[in-house]
């Protein structure tokens, strides 16, 4: 039985800090709540799915579970890298209003996990920037790189509603 919970993609005013992982999708940093994140696994193989949209154009098996294959540098507006040593699918569990999703995010490379304080993070102003700003849910600055936190159940929530308009 799946508990549904609401897993903030910042710290919240009762946390002083969170634990990120950062990945590179393209040439930019982001970050995501280690929460969210059941496993980190090396690419396996995908089938591809006729018809599917271009950001979860495929699925791929997980120890026995069929989940799609996401890339976020679609709905990011981001360039993908060549598949290299350092890509990985991250396995997360995004809360929805009708129950979690598992997905594997597509990750150019994975580098580091880390702890970042509340008062780091800040929010994405509307302007100034090549990034959709109702996806990306704060941003905060790491070795002089400013690093994004994308807001996953936006953007897997209007992933669903464009599905759901297409079948219409």
């Amino acid at each position: 039985m799946s508990v549904q919970t609401k897993h903030p993609p910042v710290a919240t005013a009762a946390q002083a800090s969170q634990t990120m992982l950062t990945l590179l999708m393209g040439t930019q940093k982001f970050a995501i709540s280690t929460d969210l994140i059941r496993e980190i696994i090396d690419p396996v193989p995908f089938t591809r799915v006729p018809g599917a949209a271009a950001m979860t154009p495929a699925v791929l098996n997980v120890r026995g579970a069929i989940i799609p294959l996401a890339y976020l540098h679609i709905p990011l507006n981001l360039e993908r890298l060549e598949r290299g040593d350092r890509t990985r699918i991250i396995v997360v569990q995004v809360p929805q209003e009708h129950g979690d999703v598992t997905v594997g995010l597509y990750a150019d490379a994975v580098l580091h996990v880390g702890t970042v304080a509340q008062n780091r993070v800040t929010k994405l102003a509307d302007t100034s920037h090549n990034w959709p700003a109702d996806l990306i849910a704060g941003l905060f600055r790491d070795d002089g790189d400013f690093v994004l936190i994308p807001d996953l159940e936006t953007i897997f929530a209007n992933q669903r509603l464009r599905l759901m308009a297409s079948e219409a």
